[in-house]
């Protein structure tokens, strides 16, 4: 590569290794990048030590790791692919460096395993089904800098409980925590640029009885179908239960 070398399916189908390292230098150049597959279907690996030299994980480089438990993320890492992690069914917990500044649709997918997460607050783009069915998940911490939670980034997260929306994010995309049945406390502050509520955003969210929002927030129709949602704006008085919505998509006080 321009800047140093890739690592290009460096094990791709191997089923026999547990652990694998790669190193900072090769042939006397910096290693820089983590190419697509380059560990995929690897279904005894347990651990994987990357070096802080690598500054991108492409997609699917973890894909369908069932055993991947502890992974070392580079210290300089700035973009990782889509489904780089996808059906890493043993991994409980990772690291993601402040560095991050993009992570691609899929990264997590049914990563079933995946406790917490804090992303960086440098991070601007997050893929839409990020962490789809990532059913363990309890905790998340969501950066400042985010603009959108997109579509299905959050669904079937069965055991998330809070999450604290920043005041940056101005979109909560099409399903984006649907399913999500622990969800009881979704946080959103006065001061929010929030604009919009994509369609069945929080459908099926049985534990999340009331939400706060600012005024003029674009609400779909069916953003809280299924939910027992009440919807409070801040300064008004009076609730409003999108189940009850009108035809139209409009309710009044």
């Amino acid at each position: 590569m321009p800047n140093g070398y890739g690592v290009r399916f460096y094990a791709y189908g191997l089923t026999n290794n547990k652990t694998v390292t790669i190193p900072e230098t090769y042939k006397g150049e910096k290693v820089v990048s983590l190419r697509g597959n380059a560990f995929s279907n690897m279904k005894n690996l347990e651990e994987a030590t990357l070096p802080d030299s690598i500054t991108e994980i492409r997609g699917q480089a973890f894909k369908n790791d069932t055993k991947l438990k502890k992974v070392k993320l580079p210290k300089k890492l700035q973009s990782l692919g889509g489904s780089a992690f996808k059906n890493c069914t043993s991994l409980e917990e990772i690291d993601i460096p402040e560095t991050v500044t993009y992570i691609d649709g899929g990264a997590f997918y049914n990563a079933t395993s995946l406790k917490s997460i804090k992303l960086p607050n440098n991070l601007v783009h997050l893929g839409g089904e990020a962490f789809y069915n990532a059913k363990s998940l309890e905790t998340v911490e969501l950066g400042d800098k985010l603009t959108e939670i997109r579509g299905d980034t959050f669904e079937y997260c069965t055991s998330l409980r809070s999450i604290n929306i920043p005041d940056s994010v101005t979109r909560i995309g099409g399903h984006a925590f649907y399913g999500d049945s622990s969800l009881s406390t979704v946080y959103i502050s006065e001061n929010s640029k929030l604009k919009e509520i994509g369609s069945s955003a929080f459908r099926q969210c049985t534990s999340l009885y009331n939400i706060n929002l600012p005024q003029g927030v674009s609400v779909n129709e069916r953003a809280f179908k299924e939910s027992p949602t009440n919807i409070n704006y801040y300064g008004t008085f009076g609730e409003y239960n999108y189940n009850n919505i009108t035809s139209a998509g409009i309710i009044y006080p």
